[in-house]
């Protein structure tokens, strides 16, 4: 893949384009079951990004993405974007992560990086 600035945003909430209407519990089902695609594996580690290939194809050549989570904390959402975000570095080459946080810790995490402390542990 070429070497290309991309960003991959992940925030709580989502966007909508257009008004959202609320639609019949039987309507959501029949969307559901036509458009899910299953995620084999939530592991960092694993490589066989096949299951993520629908994920890839509807990103398409989409320069931002933004991941939702349910809740801050859900920690099935977080491996499973995880892995996710790798998958779309290793093979989409989006290269930029812009995580949300609230500001009293981004206040604490560049104070600590202000002074010498390594980035991670920050």
């Amino acid at each position: 893949m070429p070497s290309r600035r991309h960003m991959l945003h992940l925030l709580g909430g989502a966007a909508v384009a257009g008004p959202v209407q609320a639609a019949p519990r039987e309507d959501l089902a029949a969307w559901l079951a036509a458009h899910a695609a299953p995620v084999r594996s939530l592991d960092f580690a694993d490589e066989d990004f096949s299951d993520l290939a629908p994920l890839g194809a509807a990103i398409g050549r989409a320069r931002l993405v933004q991941l939702g989570e349910p809740s801050h904390g859900a920690g099935t959402c977080f491996a499973a974007k995880a892995r996710i975000v790798r998958y779309l570095h290793q093979r989409h080459g989006f290269d930029v992560l812009i995580w949300e946080s609230g500001l009293y810790d981004v206040a604490l995490a560049d104070a600590a990086i202000g002074s010498g402390e390594d980035a991670m542990t920050a």
